[in-house]
């Protein structure tokens, strides 16, 4: 078991391995989550709904995390129905914490969801709930 060493959470699999989607249309915050999230695997950016699609299409990605406002609009709702085409853990990332919009995302499947500004110890949280479905799912592979 390997443990990530700048939070000390216990993986059985590889950091670099894993590898994410982060959709956020709004550059500073894009640049926070990346750096965030770059400590769990390596990171793919996109600004954009079409450009988050785009790359979903082209990569496999273990995880991926969704504004839910893009470009004005609630278009990261759509891409939670493409990462469960996709195999992709599903995090919904949202500046409201309205409950009627995060119901609908969960009920599009989303699996975890953060409220922005998010800390390092929330992200851990999300984090060990992907590792122990991932851990869970390859025991019955």
């Amino acid at each position: 078991m390997q443990i990530y060493p700048r939070f000390g959470l216990p993986v059985s699999m590889n950091e670099n391995e894993t590898s994410i989607l982060l959709v956020e249309d709004d550059p500073i915050t894009l640049q926070l989550h990346k750096r965030l999230l770059s400590a769990y695997g390596k990171v793919y950016s996109a600004k954009s709904f079409d450009a988050g699609k785009k790359l979903m299409s082209e990569k496999d990605f273990d995880l991926g995390f969704f504004d839910l406002n893009l470009d004005g609009e609630l278009k990261g709702i759509e891409l939670l129905a493409l990462a469960q085409n996709h195999k992709v853990y599903p995090v919904v990332v949202s500046g409201e914490s309205q409950d009627e919009v995060l119901e609908k995302a969960f009920l599009e499947g989303a699996k975890d969801y953060l409220i922005k500004p998010f800390s390092k110890e929330k992200l851990n949280h999300v984090m060990g709930g992907f590792l122990i479905i991932k851990d869970m799912s390859s025991l019955k592979a």
